[in-house]
């Protein structure tokens, strides 16, 4: 299996420094202390599997090149600032990759929670990928943790279900937006 991070993702540029950046945009310094995790669970399971997983990350611009022999596209959150959205090209190399049978994963952060307005909104980046495919990421920052009690941490949706807690009460959710599948969409949760 053929894998490839979005390097512009914001786990990915905590984990390590892109191989380019957008002119005159800040970027995180790297930790090193992001990935490791589910990077070596990906080497274990290929190790165990016998099955080569093989990992590589984008060269921004992504391109239908970079697209090419890949099974899943794999972006965690793009990074905050206009800098880092998707150009138009990305989404059309993305998009007509899909079509031919790529895969995405994609996982989005929480919307904006602070003031001013869109100072703090983690998803904003992701939403052009997501609409590409008819889902609507929501401008929300949900989360829950296990045992908490206090509904300030619980987003409603309509104000009258709890989105987390009402389904999953022991479940911790880190700060994610509403993500909003298309109507003809079947759940497998």
């Amino acid at each position: 299996m053929n894998i490839l991070f979005d390097s512009w993702s914001s786990q990915v540029l905590f984990q390590q420094a892109a191989p380019s950046y957008p002119p005159n945009t800040p970027a995180p310094k790297p930790t090193g202390m992001r990935l490791n995790t589910l990077l070596g669970a990906i080497k274990s399971f290929g190790l165990s599997s016998h099955k080569g997983w093989n990992v590589s990350f984008t060269q921004p611009p992504i391109t239908a090149a970079q697209l090419a022999g890949i099974d899943v596209y794999i972006s965690l959150t793009r990074y905050q600032g206009s800098g880092f959205a998707y150009l138009p090209s990305e989404l059309d190399a993305i998009q007509d990759w899909v079509n031919g049978g790529g895969n995405i994963l994609l996982m989005t952060n929480h919307g904006d929670f602070s003031q001013p307005v869109n100072s703090d909104n983690w998803m904003a980046n992701d939403a052009a990928l997501a609409a590409l495919f008819g889902i609507t990421l929501e401008n929300y920052s949900v989360m829950q943790w296990s045992g908490k009690t206090d509904t300030s941490d619980v987003i409603t949706v309509n104000n009258t279900i709890p989105y987390i807690a009402n389904q999953a009460p022991t479940m911790t959710a880190h700060n994610s937006c509403i993500i909003v599948p298309p109507a003809n969409f079947t759940s497998i949760a």
